[in-house]
This record gives C-alpha cells, sequence and structure tokens, in this order.
C-alpha cells in the first residue's frame, strides 16, 4: 500500500483532519452521530476575505470527526486482515461477518460474491463464507470468473494450452451449451463446447463468439468467428456483421453493447445485432442514464445518445462517464462538472478527478466520479469531498488520492500503512487497521 504523506505525529483519519492540526485520536472519538464536522472556528479567515480554492481545501480540512451511526446498516465489505495477509468480511462496526481465509475477495453481488480459495481457485460464497461451487477443480481450472447477472456467471477456463470461456450457473455447472452455434464452412474450430467471447447476460441475452484454431491467423483467414446474440439457451437470435469484435462487457442498461470494426474504431449495435452508431469514434463509455462519451477522431470528447446522436459537441480533452446525471470533464488543464444537457454545472477549476463510482457493466473505465452524491477532487495539495454544488464538505493534504471506493454512503480511506471506512457526511465508521477494504454492499 503507498504511504500518505502527512505532517502528524499521531494517527488521524485521512478525510477527516487537517494534515497539521490535530483534534482528535483513535482513542478518544467523540461518541454520537448528531453532529457533523466542524471548522475550527480558529481558521476562520478575516471577513470578506477572499480564498483560494487550495486554501478553501486547507480551511475544510480542520475538523472535530464524531462516530458514524452503523446501528441497522447491514452492508458487508471485503477486507484484508494485517495479521494474516488473508481476505474476508467485515461488517460497519469493524466485526469479521466472514473470517479471513481468503487469498482474494470481491465485493458482494446480491447473495454471492467471488473469491480465491486457499488454493487459489475462483469459487462463490454465500454470505456464511461457504463455497456453493460443486466445480471439478481437477479437470480445469477457472482463470477467471465474472460476478453472477441473471444467475449466470461468464467464467474463463484454463485448459493447459489456451483460455477459453463459458457460462456457469450459481452450482458450478455449465448452464448455457453452446454446440449448437452455427460453423462456417471450412473453418477450424479449436472447440466446441468453449468460446472465445462470452459476456454477460442481460434482459436474458448475451454475446459469444467461438474460438477457432489461432493458427489460420498464420494463413491470412481470421482468427475470430462471428459474434452471436444468443438467449440463456444457448439459441441464436442475432448476429453482428462480420468483422464486428463486440465488448466483453456484453449489453448495458440500454441493451447497446459497443462494437469495433476492422478499421480499429467504435460503434454502437443494438440486441438485434443494427449497428446503432457508426464505427467512427476512438472510444465510446457507457454511462448512467442512457448517455455515452463518445471520443471523436481529433481527440475530443462529447456525448452521445444510445441512437448514436449527438448530445455534447466534442469540446472536451478528457472526460470521466456521468454518474448520478454528473460527468466531470476537463480542457486539459483543469477538470469540472457538466449536467446531461451538457451546461457546466460545478465550474472547471479543480487539478483532478477521483473516478469512484463503479460502473454497473463492470468496465473500469466507464466509472464515474459522482457516487452516493459526493465526488472526490484534487486542487494543489489538497483532496476535498465536494457535493453535488460543489461545495467542500472536508478535505486533506496527500500526494494521492486517499479514497479507494464510495458504495452506500461510505468511503473506503487509506492512511499510512492502514485503511478505515469514514461516512460520506464525514463521521468515522472504522479505524485504519485493515490492510485492504473493498466495497459496502
Amino acid at each position: 500500500m503507498k504511504k500518505i504523506t502527512v505532517l502528524l505525529l499521531t494517527l488521524c483519519l485521512v478525510m477527516g483532519l487537517c494534515s497539521c492540526t490535530i483534534r482528535l485520536s483513535t482513542t478518544d472519538i467523540p461518541k454520537g452521530n448528531d453532529a457533523q464536522p466542524k471548522v475550527d472556528p480558529a481558521a476562520d479567515p478575516v471577513e470578506d476575505e477572499e480564498l483560494t480554492l487550495e486554501a478553501e481545501m486547507a480551511l475544510k480540512s480542520t475538523v472535530e470527526l464524531l462516530s458514524a451511526d452503523v446501528e441497522g446498516l447491514g452492508y458487508i465489505a471485503p477486507a484484508l486482515d494485517k495479521n494474516s495477509g488473508l481476505w474476508g468480511y467485515i461488517n460497519l462496526k469493524s466485526e469479521w461477518v466472514i473470517s479471513p481465509k481468503f487469498r482474494s475477495a470481491e465485493p458482494f453481488s446480491g447473495d454471492y460474491a467471488c473469491v480465491r480459495d486457499a488454493y487459489g481457485d475462483h469459487v462463490f460464497v454465500d454470505k456464511s463464507g461457504e463455497d456453493i461451487f460443486a466445480w471439478n477443480k481437477a479437470a480445469m481450472s477457472l482463470a477467471a470468473v465474472s460476478s453472477f447477472s441473471e444467475g449466470l456467471a461468464n467464467a474463463t477456463i484454463d485448459s493447459g494450452y489456451t483460455q477459453q470461456m463459458c457460462y456457469l450457473d450459481t452450482a458450478g455447472n455449465y448452464a448455457v451449451p453452446l454446440t449448437s452455434l452455427p460453423r462456417a464452412s471450412g473453418v477450424n474450430y479449436r472447440t466446441v463446447k468453449y468460446v472465445e467471447l462470452a459476456t454477460p447476460f442481460r434482459n436474458g441475452k448475451a454475446v459469444v463468439m467461438r474460438y477457432t484454431n489461432a493458427t489460420l491467423a498464420a494463413e491470412g483467414i481470421g482468427a475470430s468467428d462471428t459474434a452471436y446474440v444468443i438467449d440463456t439457451a444457448g439459441n441464436v437470435i442475432a448476429s453482428l456483421a462480420s468483422g464486428l469484435d463486440a465488448s466483453i462487457y456484453g449489453f448495458d442498461d440500454n441493451m447497446r453493447i459497443v462494437v469495433k470494426a476492422t478499421n480499429g474504431l467504435y460503434g454502437l449495435a443494438d440486441e438485434n445485432g443494427n449497428m446503432v452508431a457508426h464505427a467512427a469514434y476512438l472510444r465510446i463509455l457507457h454511462c448512467e442514464g442512457g448517455l455515452y462519451l463518445a471520443c471523436d477522431q481529433s481527440g475530443f470528447w462529447g456525448v452521445i445518445d444510445k441512437d448514436g446522436n449527438t448530445i455534447v459537441e466534442p469540446m472536451y480533452n478528457n472526460a470521466l462517464p456521468y454518474s448520478e446525471g454528473y460527468a466531470a470533464v476537463s480542457d486539459g488543464i483543469h477538470w469540472g462538472f457538466i449536467d446531461e444537457a451538457g451546461n457546466i454545472v460545478i465550474p472547471i477549476q479543480y487539478d483532478d478527478v477521483a473516478a469512484l463510482k463503479k460502473a454497473v457493466n463492470g468496465n473500469a473505465e466507464s466509472s464515474g466520479a459522482f457516487s452516493s452524491g459526493v465526488a472526490v477532487v484534487r486542487a494543489g495539495k489538497y483532496w476535498g469531498v465536494i457535493d453535488k454544488s460543489g461545495n467542500i464538505l472536508y478535505a486533506a493534504e496527500a500526494q494521492e488520492c486517499p479514497v479507494s471506493c464510495i458504495s452506500n454512503g461510505f468511503m473506503t480511506f487509506e492512511y499510512s500503512e492502514g485503511c478505515g471506512v469514514i461516512s460520506t457526511d464525514g463521521k468515522l465508521a472504522i479505524i485504519p487497521i485493515y490492510d485492504g477494504i473493498g466495497e459496502f454492499k
């Protein structure tokens, strides 16, 4: 874990305290939850004094921190135990709900979470920590496995000489037969049972692509087959045009899928395989709310809708996808936020913005900035938490963003050699005693 440089002699919470003013130790945290973090009155500026953005963050970094009320909240998160070096699951009271016994652990998605067991194998566990899989580990190992989507997980199988994909149900059994997929005449398929691409299911539909013999590529024949849209029974209901590669993340909530053409440019296809946005962009990123960030061939970012219509003209040097109605955009020097109509709602004034709202489709590039009503931004040497009006709630001096994730109103932060949890309204939930903490779900 990277150490955050701060000028403190005692432990203080990164997102709660100033790096040069000590108000709190980990043993005298006030009890109760009826007050918000308060700015030190001695640090108040003189009346009418105009502050820079960095100075405002410095001011907001001196606070009194109260304990968060976590009674009745049933969220749990993966946590890395310092003593054993293993992952388990904790609640917001810092109690082990599932004792640390895994090599790695993902946040829960519904009733299940993907972990790597003591042998390094990918398995799923329920909230009691019990392995729910009946996977035959002796035959083949799971190189990777996704979270369950509509009761199915797309898994990557390591067969010893290559990696191939299939679908598994919650018991670890093969769930979607792929043997009936069309076969092109004259093409040598490496396997019938497995495929090169198997996207997560959405509304009962997914995209698959057969895995052909890689030696065909040397003979000038494409190594990939046609991409097919299938249902959960493995029936083909549509196909993409020849030469289109489909995104591994599958259909989004608009039932669109990002595709890449042979010219290296990206577009959008619908669930029937029809192109709805021509392959004319350097990149396309799915956003919340039916919109997409699209980078044109000049390298500028704008916004299109699910049918390829331009909503915001390409004008920004960089951007983060919409989350909770706001997208972070950059003019090449500073960052700010626009709404879904393209209006600037928080001035372009920050030095950096953190992408902390995890994308629904699993694509890390599609993660936005606002989560649980807040975003984390940097001005100079300070990282601050802002609300959707741009008000700085609190801040801290740090070399790198101290917040690693935000979910359900709680933020995981890193301090020195530990990870802790703070609520988005600035109250302490868990002191930084773990080597890692994931999302609370």
